[in-house]
């Protein structure tokens, strides 16, 4: 799996390529927590090359949003492939990360 970031204005963009599962949601958990720890509260994290997500990929998102309350921060999905935004429905997850079509709408959404 591939993870890069970028910052736009005063959003921090996640961009996750390959799997999130069992194998790489552990680096994934950390570079979200890193990135938190160094100040990023409003976090964009891009789907759009992201093929696959387990259980345990969902559980890193849901441990980074509760890194975040206390800040006041907030953590939102963009471009999710349908069948990735699925698993997020079915999980219930989507109530709680909201997904938009692009970098820009999420990020206007939460800065």
């Amino acid at each position: 799996m591939n993870i890069s970031h970028e910052k736009k204005n005063s959003v921090c963009v996640v961009s996750l390529e390959g799997r999130l599962d069992n194998e790489t949601s552990q680096g994934f958990q950390e570079r979200l927590g890193a990135l938190i720890d160094e100040g990023e509260t409003k976090l964009v994290v891009n789907l759009a090359k992201l093929e696959y997500i387990s259980s345990v990929g969902l559980r890193a998102f849901l441990v980074s949003s509760k890194k975040l309350k206390p800040l006041n921060g907030k953590l939102v999905l963009s471009q999710p492939q349908a069948h990735i935004q699925e698993v997020f429905d079915i999980a219930g997850f989507s109530m709680l990360f909201p997904a938009y079509p692009s970098d820009e709408e999420a990020a206007k959404n939460i800065a």
